[in-house]
């Protein structure tokens, strides 16, 4: 275990368990504006890495058929919806303007080879090629199929959640529920 997964080890005791029930009709209403490709955004309270991330929505994944392409502290990896909307009081779907199919299909791709990769969660936050966090995984699935011509902007230093769907006008924010 690294310096920095031991910090975070001592430091996850001073997080709150937040859970909630996420009923069916929820997921349903939910997976009825979903497409692939959408990028969610989450916000999970009580968590003391909230201090250091600026914004509401602290964490974000990449939707695809089945679920929701995610950097977690267990790695890189295709997580359940139900599973990331249980530990969330918040949440809001964002999407490119006129994106087409084609491109919804390509950042899927992109995003199970990560998934499938099995990448490790990036614990220093320094945006190396071998480790991922949630917005640098993120920013790394839309640079590759969109190369130097993609919607999020080119971060230096560490890419928040927020500044994704803040700083960009080709975003669209279109379905939020909770905080």
């Amino acid at each position: 275990m690294s310096f920095i997964q031991r910090i975070a080890k001592f430091f996850s005791r001073f997080n709150g368990n937040f859970s909630r029930e996420v009923s069916d009709v929820e997921l349903n209403e939910l997976r009825s504006f979903m497409r692939r490709g959408d990028i969610i955004f989450t916000h999970t309270p009580a968590q003391v890495s909230n201090f250091f991330i600026r914004g509401k929505y602290d964490h974000c994944g990449m939707i695809v058929d089945g679920g929701v392409v995610e950097a977690r502290t267990a790695g890189v990896n295709c997580y359940s919806l139900r599973s990331l909307l249980e530990s969330t009081d918040g949440y809001i779907l964002a999407r490119e303007e006129d994106i087409d199919p084609e491109d919804m299909l390509r950042l899927q791709r992109v995003a199970m080879d990560f998934a499938n990769d099995e990448i490790e969660y990036d614990w220093w936050f320094w945006g190396s090629n071998i480790k991922r966090y949630c917005s640098e995984l993120v920013y790394d699935i839309y640079e590759a199929v969109f190369e130097d011509c993609s919607p999020i902007q080119d971060y230096k230093g560490i890419i928040h959640p927020m500044e994704i769907l803040d700083d960009n006008e080709r975003i669209n924010q279109y379905h939020k529920w909770g905080i």
